[in-house]
């Protein structure tokens, strides 16, 4: 196989206006997912006919929109009413060619695709029918994007949780129409862990595509941890721009998913499921297995599922590295090139510019097929972007 550059994380800055009034179904125009400003002038999300908790205050929306991507400052776009979405946005993050420019240049052969606003909205969305409404007006725009460029942009569907029926027909039907991964919440949005077996008929459905199903970092209202913190939301009031929550509530949520797939038996009961999880870094998965099979030696007699952890993540499981993680080498050779990729972010301010050097430098004492598989051919194949 040819050596390949594969981005398993990409972002693209949703152009939400257009979404809503070109693939917003009739039923739901009433009440579209729109971006609005205050009585002071500060931009909010209103989601459903409501104001979002998690998204207002007039900072942090447009710093993830592309302009903050690689700049020294990002305190600009954490001020209250400096920076609007809009204002942050580049041609890069939703116009195709563009976008495709960009790749070249920084050497990225293909490209998975995430949302952007997408990761802020359905928590608080509690009409699962709207919500539903609202993935597939994205999934539909997002499959539009990546005609343009087919060998180079792929799209990924975003899946509610709220509703287990709806999930099932979304998961169907744009795998249909040629999406190349599932992504859901990192926690479900209707207060039901992922191992629940209520999630049994999406992981079937998931299953029966043969596509991946990607676990990414996500904003809750009632997250992990909020009894214990007392955050103002860092400079721009929300939460999104907390350090606590950025750095203790993201990761604990992808490995609290991961840890209720096994303990509640879903990867016994869907053997051939593929599980990525995004975006947490990558070195704490030899920790977190280390000590899930340490504990299953001593208290396996208490679990109801059959075989080591480590042994369900080796089958089927996989994670994104970061190009800062310096014990990344060391964590490959425990746990196996085969289950790792790595990923840009981008346009998202946290983000890495020259990422494939990166990537490259940081793995450059591991064995070279080792470095092909991380940087491309493991993509290649659990997505299929033959």
């Amino acid at each position: 196989m040819k050596d390949v550059v594969v981005d398993i994380d990409g972002h693209v800055a949703e152009p939400i206006t257009l979404i809503m009034d070109e693939y917003l179904e009739p039923e739901f125009k009433d009440r579209p997912l729109r971006l609005l400003n205050d009585e002071k002038g500060l931009e909010y999300l209103e989601i459903n006919g409501k104001k979002s908790v998690m998204v207002q205050g007039g900072a942090g929306l447009g710093v993830d929109a592309g302009k903050a991507f690689g700049a020294e400052d990002f305190l600009p776009f954490f001020t209250p009413g400096k920076v609007h979405y809009y204002d942050g946005m580049i041609p890069e993050a939703n116009e195709p060619d563009a976008r495709a420019r960009w790749h070249e240049g920084e050497g990225v052969d293909k490209a998975l695709l995430y949302p952007t606003l997408g990761l802020s909205w359905e928590d608080e969305c509690a009409d699962p029918r709207v919500a539903a409404a609202y993935c597939r007006a994205y999934n539909n725009w997002i499959l539009d994007f990546c005609k343009s460029h087919p060998d180079r942009h792929y799209p990924v569907a975003h899946i509610p949780t709220r509703d287990v029926e709806e999930a099932v027909a979304e998961v169907r039907r744009t795998a249909n129409l040629g999406v190349k991964g599932f992504m859901v919440y990192s926690t479900a949005t209707n207060g039901l862990y992922y191992g629940n077996r209520y999630f049994d008929p999406v992981y079937e459905a998931v299953q029966q595509t043969g596509l991946p199903f990607a676990i990414h970092p996500t904003t809750h209202v009632d997250y992990l941890g909020k009894d214990t913190h007392r955050g103002d939301g860092g400079t721009s009031g929300n939460l999104s721009d907390d350090f606590y929550y950025i750095t203790v509530v993201i990761p604990f949520q992808t490995q609290l998913a991961l840890i209720h797939m096994i303990s509640e038996g879903a990867f016994d009961r869907f053997p051939h499921l593929k599980y990525v999880l995004l975006e947490t870094g990558a070195t704490w998965i030899a920790y977190w297995l280390e000590r899930l099979d340490e504990k299953f030696e001593s208290e396996g007699h208490s679990t109801t599922f059959k075989e080591k952890p480590s042994d369900y993540f080796q089958r089927q499981c996989w994670i994104s590295l970061e190009p800062e993680e310096e014990l990344i080498p060391f964590v490959v050779q425990k746990v196996g090139a085969d289950r790792f990729f790595w990923a840009t972010d981008f346009p998202h301010h946290d983000g890495f510019p020259g990422v494939v050097g990166r990537i490259r430098e940081l793995l450059k004492s591991l064995p070279e097929e080792d470095v092909r598989k991380i940087m491309g051919q493991n993509g290649v194949e659990v997505y299929d972007l033959r």
